[in-house]
């Protein structure tokens, strides 16, 4: 049964969230603060909260359907203190504004999960990934999207999944990525959604980690980076016709290492590849760039003492 525009205080929604039958619940609470009482009914299916803001009072899990928390108000963190779980259904998580996990997600589900901060694309928004949160499953061959006007991924957390997806994207189409690290001078370190070195170390999955989405028009500048360790299949980078993946110095605030190296195969979607060596300073004479495949896409070389290796 459907709850709608409820004025019933909290604990008149807690009475519900283990009776014997509880199957579908549906808040649409946009003028206040809903607090999440634990849902553990086994008969429990499909749960949606939309809210001004959204607190926790115990884990939220279901046996059997998806789970859609948003949170809309535009100036408040939503902090997911608490488990969110199903075994079979998509988990979606959304704030108009920050979104921080600090609870563990989709230890269960076989389905899509989905940590969306900035979901109104205003630009003003981080998503935040928690000291030692654990989002997804080693079984889940399903998509993982994190998305945010900027990214926090602590360095003990991390991202476990299957033969899956998993895809950073910035929340707003024109803004740029920002892959692995740079470091000043030459030049300033570019703005952007981050994506760092520490952070791909932390996804533990046999399938595709991807950076960006096909209607990204802005670039992505691919910095300071090495995967020889790297711990999932394939690196996908992916925009739309108007996106460029920068290897090189471009402009004036782009560079990259020293080396390069990726073990994974990489993916090329939509991207002209510029590999640009020849400015003084971007990219020490003798550094090499090392793939162990490139799929798709189109590659351009203006080299100066540098090396492009493709291996099988």
């Amino acid at each position: 049964f459907p709850l709608r525009n409820l004025n019933a205080a909290p604990g008149a929604i807690a009475a519900l969230a283990t009776a014997a039958n509880l199957r579908d619940v549906s808040i649409n609470y946009p003028a206040g603060t809903y607090s999440i009482p634990g849902f553990t009914s086994p008969s429990f299916r499909n749960l949606s909260v939309y809210a001004e803001e959204i607190t926790f009072a115990g884990p939220v899990t279901s046996p059997n359907g998806f789970i859609e928390l948003y949170q809309a108000d535009p100036a408040g963190l939503f902090d997911v203190t608490e488990a969110v779980d199903t075994i079979s259904g998509q988990i979606r998580l959304l704030s108009d504004a920050g979104l921080a996990i600090s609870g563990r997600i989709g230890q269960n589900t076989t389905g899509n999960i989905s940590l969306f901060a900035d979901a109104d694309g205003d630009g003003d928004g981080d998503l935040v990934i928690g000291n030692n949160e654990v989002i997804g499953n080693a079984s889940n061959a399903g998509v993982y999207e994190l998305r945010g006007a900027g990214l926090t991924f602590d360095p003990t957390a991390s991202v476990l999944q299957g033969n899956g997806r998993v895809v950073f994207s910035p929340s707003t189409l024109d803004a740029d990525i920002v892959l692995g690290t740079f470091t000043p001078p030459p030049p300033p370190p570019p703005d952007g959604f981050p994506v760092s070195q520490a952070t791909l170390g932390r996804i533990f999955s046999s399938g595709t980690v991807q950076i960006g989405t096909e209607n990204l028009v802005g670039d992505i500048a691919v910095g300071d980076l090495s995967l020889l360790s790297n711990t999932f299949g394939t690196l996908q980078l992916t925009g739309s016709a108007a996106s460029v993946a920068i290897l090189g110095a471009n402009a004036n605030w782009r560079t990259f290492g020293t080396n390069l190296n990726f073990s994974s195969n990489v993916d090329l979607v939509n991207f002209l590849w510029t590999i640009d060596t020849t400015q003084a300073g971007f990219f020490p004479a003798g550094g090499n760039i090392t793939f162990g495949g490139l799929v798709d896409g189109d590659r351009t070389l203006a080299d100066e003492g540098a090396a492009l290796s493709l291996t099988a």
